[in-house]
């Protein structure tokens, strides 16, 4: 469906002989390491998507106006800016456990409203290939299904917001 920048396959070994390095446990800790990292692909999805509709809300027209003069339309667009400009500050001093589970979530979330509203704003055009929107949509849900599951920035969020854990039954 997408991120099709990145390959992503199986990989069989038969014959050979290799030895094991780190458990499962291990790759999951690592990958719990990322979020910064997978925050600001998340971040970059939503900046990119959100500043072609920008663009094209400029020079596209209904009814005599350019769609950045309807309010839902310009509504939509400068709060996603704003968020987008907040979520990169925050990403940028953000060095805790608890602020990098918290911006991969957010993050998360943006990129997939983001590529929603933008591919709204181009109306039938969001969904062909000449601009572009349907593959930032691609790239936001598969994305989300590969790095979006919450549990452990839930765990995190939790052990802050309550002091311990919650949400465990």
């Amino acid at each position: 469906m997408g991120i099709r920048g990145l390959d992503l396959s199986d990989l069989f070994v038969s014959g050979a002989s290799y030895k094991r390095l780190g458990s499962e446990e291990m790759m999951r800790s690592t990958f719990q390491k990322l979020d910064r990292e997978i925050a600001a692909i998340f971040l970059g999805l939503s900046d990119g998507t959100i500043s072609k509709a920008i663009e094209y809300s400029k020079v596209r027209t209904a009814f005599d106006h350019p769609l950045k003069d309807y309010s839902p339309i310009f509504d939509d667009l400068v709060s996603l800016k704003m968020e987008i400009d907040v979520l990169r500050f925050y990403l940028y001093g953000s060095g805790d456990e608890y602020s990098r589970a918290l911006i991969k979530i957010k993050a998360k979330d943006l990129s997939l409203r983001a590529t929603r509203v933008s591919l709204q704003t181009h109306g039938g055009y969001g969904y062909i290939h000449d601009f572009g929107i349907e593959k930032y949509y691609r790239d936001a849900m598969a994305l989300s299904v590969y790095f979006g599951q919450d549990k452990y920035e839930n765990m995190v969020l939790s052990d802050h917001i309550f002091g311990e854990a919650g949400g465990i039954i």
